[in-house]
């Protein structure tokens, strides 16, 4: 704990060095509260006039510390909220107390996390009285009434993933539906940064115009960005890119021949994507051995070194996969409503722009009564395609084909003989057909489906093979 001796108002020192170098008021961080020690400055949380506990923190960030320890924690500023008429007002929540401080300065309401951002609280229901990294929000089972009562709440997590991830978490606390989001302008990392670095009009108009983290859906054209229409990314095979090029936001099926190697040949793209373009891809496998796609994976990033560098670090920076459970009992049931969060998490926390999906049949696909098998792909894969749409994202689905296909050429092949139903030729941006005739070494691959030619690829089949020492295919020629 504090020595009582030692604490002070803010310091002369500390207050120079707030209005120096944060940009901040002395006399708005005095009505905070802040004080001085001779090494750290203090913000104190109050809640109903108390004093719960006072953070502590050294100018360079070198320690914080909270005395007492082991308190509650609650919002920094929370105190202002409670006698606040909500209507026509915004909440802005922040990551630090001095962004908070700064928010103010331009104008708003604000409170602060009390501990920073948060990288992982894992996925599932919240238990309001288990959420522990966000008791802060809680009380008595339901959003604190001081904060539920706002229905426009500017989430200002810090401009990294961290602070990203933050917003997600927060925003499925209070609702989507009340969270908005603001633009950083260039080099800045959090509100304080842009009170810093452009001063209060422009801190408080980014607040004022923030977007609704789900969008309007009807809004003024202008307000829609223009969608760039260059051509969409290269595959890696030279004469495979007239038919195949990936564009944001996509939905991509691959289907095929059963043991024509539908998964290879996905993996073997989507590693070709993030070692040209620079993109993160989660790689969500639910029948491969995981130890096959990490030898595939490492095999290739080793045939490439020279281009990339370290393999081993090239991997960790480009490819999430799924956590294995850590007991059988810990199994999650793979449904839509665990693949919707996982796609959150991929494009959320970690920045992925491709998300495999392998195979799509084994989720577990709830048909009802009143739902029949077509009607439920149709909105499984409506959803899906939202999912792409809102993260800006492509989702590559891998999907068994019906029976009886087997002894079908290439040529015969169409997205219409994918099991399930014909949404998925329908609603797919590229359709991807594998097939491998018993006993060769040769792979077909058929682009069926292209939504945009000019900017996609047009339809067309291309012959390939598989190098198995270095996890990849390569290109035999154009045609059968």
């Amino acid at each position: 704990m504090t020595d009582q001796k030692k604490t002070q108002p803010l310091s002369t020192k500390h207050a120079e060095w707030l209005e120096n170098e944060r940009g901040l008021s002395v006399e708005l961080c005095a009505k905070f509260g802040l004080m001085s020690t001779p090494t750290e400055i203090g913000f104190p949380f109050i809640e109903n006039g108390q004093c719960r506990f006072v953070k502590w923190r050294k100018l360079d960030k070198s320690s914080m510390r909270i005395s007492p320890a082991g308190e509650s924690l609650i919002p920094f500023n929370l105190d202002e909220l409670f006698d606040v008429n909500p209507e026509g007002l915004t909440l802005v929540i922040t990551e630090g107390e001095f962004d908070t401080i700064a928010v103010s300065q331009a104008g708003h309401l604000a409170i602060s996390v009390p501990a920073g951002a948060v990288a992982s609280v894992g996925r599932g229901d919240i238990d309001p009285f288990d959420d522990r990294k966000f008791q802060f929000l809680w009380r008595d089972g339901k959003i604190r009434p001081e904060i539920a009562k706002f229905s426009r709440i500017v989430l200002m997590g810090d401009n990294d993933e961290p602070g990203r991830a933050l917003i997600d978490e927060l925003a499925t606390r209070i609702g989507r539906h009340k969270a908005y989001c603001v633009r950083y302008p260039n080099g800045c990392k959090d509100a304080n940064d842009i009170l810093r670095m452009h001063g209060e009009a422009v801190l408080g108009k980014l607040i004022r115009d923030a977007k609704p983290l789900v969008p309007d859906r009807i809004v003024r054209l202008e307000e829609i960005p223009v969608t760039d229409r260059a051509n969409g990314l290269a595959s890696g095979w030279k004469n495979m890119d007239r038919h195949l090029r990936l564009t944001f936001p996509e939905m991509v099926t691959v289907t095929g021949v059963p043991g024509a190697g539908k998964s290879q040949w996905t993996l073997a793209w989507v590693l070709n994507l993030a070692r040209l373009h620079g993109l993160k891809a989660t790689i969500l496998q639910f029948e491969d051995d995981v130890e096959r796609n990490r030898a595939d994976i490492y095999r290739y990033a080793e045939a490439f070194h020279q281009e990339i560098g370290d393999p081993a670090q090239w991997v960790n920076e480009h490819i999430r996969v799924r956590a294995p459970a850590v007991r059988p009992d810990d199994e999650a049931e793979i449904s839509l409503e665990w693949v919707r969060g996982m796609i959150e998490e991929a494009a959320v926390r970690h920045g992925c722009k491709v998300i495999v999906l392998d195979p799509w049949n084994e989720i577990e696909h709830a048909f009802t009564k009143n739902l029949s098998e077509t009607q439920y792909t149709n909105e499984a894969l409506r959803e899906i395609k939202r999912l792409s749409r809102l993260y800006q994202i492509a989702i590559i689905i891998v999907t068994h084909p019906t029976k009886g296909i087997t002894g079908k050429g290439i040529d015969e092949l169409t997205m219409y003989e994918v099991a399930g139903s014909a949404a998925w030729a329908n609603k797919s941006d590229h359709g991807i057909i594998i097939c491998r005739e018993e006993g060769a070494s040769e792979t077909h691959v058929k682009v069926a489906k292209c939504k945009h030619y000019e900017r996609m690829g047009v339809p067309g089949i291309v012959t390939m093979e598989f190098v198995p020492d270095e996890g990849r295919f390569r290109l035999l020629r154009s045609g059968i």
